[in-house]
């Protein structure tokens, strides 16, 4: 039974350790974490609108297949997080009026206009698309597009890029090559 102890003890000391090293704090009280962050490349923003572009809704509606190279313009929201706080994701929305922003609506005070919180859910999810910027390994950059060359919600983007796979109807993921951000 001692045998067993230790030998366990010895196996499963580095990763307690390694537990209890994560659960420290900084001087505030917050968790210690580290966030390897990568520059997202220059050459993906452009100064002039790539042709040729769809509406959200539009492209999203048809039968575009993975692989496919692609140019959309939408807005940015659609959620009330349309950014990834930790990669180079955002949510990009129709601006075709199929939904609608609520800065758009007559009178409306809402405090987060880019969610489209006054459309339903299916009509959301029919009108938007996931914009990622990725790397050599195909997975999306460890960066945020939050304030890259001025981008914010309800910003107004042209993005060219190439569709990825697509499970389901519902889902049009496009990783972006071009993006052009309407000033």
């Amino acid at each position: 039974m001692n045998k067993t102890v230790s030998t366990m003890a010895l196996l499963l000391g580095p990763a307690m350790l390694g537990l209890a090293l994560s659960g420290c704090g900084g001087p505030d009280g917050e968790p210690v974490t580290q966030t390897l962050k990568v520059e997202i490349p220059a050459e993906v923003f452009v100064a002039s609108a790539p042709d040729g572009a769809q509406d959200v809704h539009d492209l999203k509606a048809s039968d575009v297949a993975e692989g496919a190279e692609v140019v959309v313009s939408g807005k940015v929201g659609g959620a009330l997080e349309p950014f990834s706080g930790a990669r180079a994701v955002l949510t990009l929305a129709t601006a075709d009026g199929h939904i609608q922003s609520c800065d758009t609506r007559a009178n409306d005070g809402c405090e987060t206009p880019w969610d489209f919180c006054c459309d339903a859910p299916d009509a959301i999810m029919a009108n938007t698309v996931t914009i990622q910027i990725v790397g050599a390994d195909g997975r999306p950059l460890k960066a945020s597009l939050h304030g890259e060359h001025g981008i914010d919600n309800l910003s107004v983007l042209t993005v060219k890029g190439t569709v990825g796979p697509r499970p389901d109807p519902n889902v049009l993921v496009i990783n972006a090559s071009a993006i052009h951000i309407a000033h």
